[in-house]
């Protein structure tokens, strides 16, 4: 019997270039959620002293692109902003629910709404500001697509002696963006034609993540710093920042500094790829962000409902029939809340082999380690020849979990014997193919389903994690204090603690720890408890 992969899905958020002319007016006649959004965005725009938009961009002569671009970037903004947020509502609305949200530059405060850190108004006010700040640096510079890849980019910058251009964005094998000073750019652009890569001036006004924005940074981190954070309630991955978002971010301060930061869009498409996202969906007009995808992950599932190929509501509905089966049409409430991601049934995934398992793992761990896929042999040993220590072994071991569908590791394993991919592989074999554990088993915690487990308040949670490590660890309930620190003063060494928290994602629900998560700084059931608060998909 093959090892079957968990598919999952991640909505992507684009920003520039995302404007289909008429699209906006077209949906606004089959789908109210149109007006909806628009009415949050005026309401909170018109409250910041902003001319509401809704009737400009909503009827019969609405603004071309080349109109918008050349005359109101500010309402261009709202208006990729507000289609994202659209499309996102209706096709949670349709039960269409994502795993993990991914913005492109401008679609990352996009990718914030719809995962409840701030509300629709909320949003179109920061892509306000941001527009504003803007508006003195007309004329700074621009930016211009390569047809090659960043390592090339970064050389050709580098020999050129160019240093107020950058490497802005990385969008995959055969495309990056480089902002600068329109000097520079075209000094570039002639070298690029002369040794035959193509290229694209975009319709930028600005040089997007490039230190030359560092002024306007700083201005728009003042003026939306007052804007209010919420807990997120969604995974949202930053390809700026290389990692997922979480509570303990300072959002705003995080929104400004995209300004000045690199776009990791190949990177995060492979990471996220690499985690079991198989299906990309385009919450914005057009299908500019999937392609890219294609490009980067071949094979891929994508969906684009707003590709202007066909009329809105016929690429709706091919959109919904494609992606339901793979996710329960539970309806989910419009954003800022976001209901809980639902796992896709491991059949959407093709069956491997045990030579294609192998084979799957190399390629996961080399990503997951940037290591060469060649050094990843099946009999390599982990920490002797590789250096990979045991407590990131036990990390790459519990996304294998998520990966492949067999959930949290056995009671019994030893991360020293699972010092190979080709064991590693036999344990994959035997998880996947044995029949769930008998919940009554000894040693063992039920898994509670998030959607059955009573929301617990504070006290309550902290009294079933005691309950929950005293039969874990075989320990009275009476030492197992809050404030205990767990390997201190109870003698829990990181590797069971690793794996326990891998079982309360399982228990309340959230899934896999956040990408930078420290075991030092969980070290009490108190600190378990505020993160457990914080990644739960539904309330604790």
């Amino acid at each position: 019997m093959g090892v079957t992969l968990v598919s999952r899905n991640a909505f992507l958020f684009p920003g520039q270039g995302a404007y289909a002319d008429g699209a906006l007016g077209a949906l606004r006649r089959q789908r109210p959620e149109v007006d909806d959004v628009f009415a949050e965005i005026d309401r909170a725009l018109e409250a910041h002293g902003v001319p509401a938009v809704a009737g400009r961009l909503l009827g019969a002569d609405a603004p071309t692109l080349a109109e918008l671009l050349d005359g109101d970037p500010v309402l261009l903004q709202l208006a990729l902003y507000g289609t994202d947020v659209v499309l996102y509502r209706i096709l949670t609305g349709a039960g269409v629910q994502p795993d993990v949200l991914l913005g492109h530059s401008l679609g990352e405060i996009a990718a914030l709404v719809a995962a409840g850190a701030f509300s629709v108004g909320d949003g179109a006010v920061i892509v306000s500001e941001r527009t504003a700040v803007l508006r003195p640096l007309d004329g700074l510079g621009a930016m211009t697509s390569l047809a090659t890849n960043r390592g090339r980019a970064a050389a050709l910058l580098a020999v050129m002696d160019l240093a107020g251009l950058a490497v802005a964005v990385d969008n995959g094998p055969e495309q990056v963006v480089v902002s600068g000073p329109l000097a520079d750019l075209d000094r570039l652009e002639d070298v690029a034609r002369r040794i035959g890569v193509a290229l694209t001036r975009l319709r930028s006004p600005y040089p997007f993540h490039n230190s030359l924005l560092a002024p306007a940074a700083d201005d728009f981190g003042r003026r939306i710093q007052h804007v209010r954070q919420r807990p997120l309630r969604a995974r949202v991955h930053s390809p700026i920042l290389g990692r997922a978002y979480h509570d303990l971010d300072d959002l705003p301060a995080l929104l400004a500094r995209h300004f000045t930061m690199p776009v990791g869009f190949q990177d995060a498409v492979r990471d996220l790829h690499g985690r079991g996202v198989r299906t990309w969906v385009e919450c914005g007009a057009r299908a500019a962000l999937t392609s890219l995808v294609r490009s980067i992950v071949p094979g891929v599932v994508t969906v684009a409902p707003l590709d202007g190929r066909r009329a809105p509501g016929e690429t709706l509905a091919g959109a919904v029939a494609t992606l339901r089966p793979a996710s329960p049409p539970t309806p989910a409430p419009p954003a800022p809340s976001v209901a809980p991601a639902v796992t896709p049934p491991a059949a959407a995934m093709p069956a491997l082999g045990r030579d294609d398992l192998v084979a799957d793992l190399r390629e996961f761990y080399a990503q997951a380690l940037e290591y060469p896929v060649d050094v990843l042999t099946a009999d390599a040993e982990l920490e002797a020849d590789l250096g990979v220590d045991s407590l990131k072994q036990t990390e790459l071991l519990t996304r294998l979990g998520e990966r492949y569908g067999f959930g949290a590791l056995p009671d019994d394993f030893r991360i020293t014997e699972l010092n190979t991919l080709d064991r590693i592989a036999s344990l994959i074999v035997r998880l996947t193919a044995a029949p769930a554990p008998d919940a009554g088993t000894t040693g063992a915690v039920a898994a509670l389903p998030a959607a059955t487990l009573p929301a617990l308040g504070r006290d309550d949670l902290v009294a079933d994690l005691r309950e929950f490590y005293a039969q874990a660890l075989e320990y009275p309930v009476d030492v197992l204090t809050a404030d205990a620190e767990l390997e201190a003063d109870l003698g829990v060494d990181s590797l069971k603690q690793t794996e326990l928290l891998t079982r309360l994602g399982e228990r309340y629900g959230f899934g896999a720890l956040p990408d930078d998560f420290r075991i030092t700084e969980l070290n009490t059931l108190d600190r378990i408890a505020d993160l457990v608060r914080r990644l739960r998909p539904v309330a604790v």
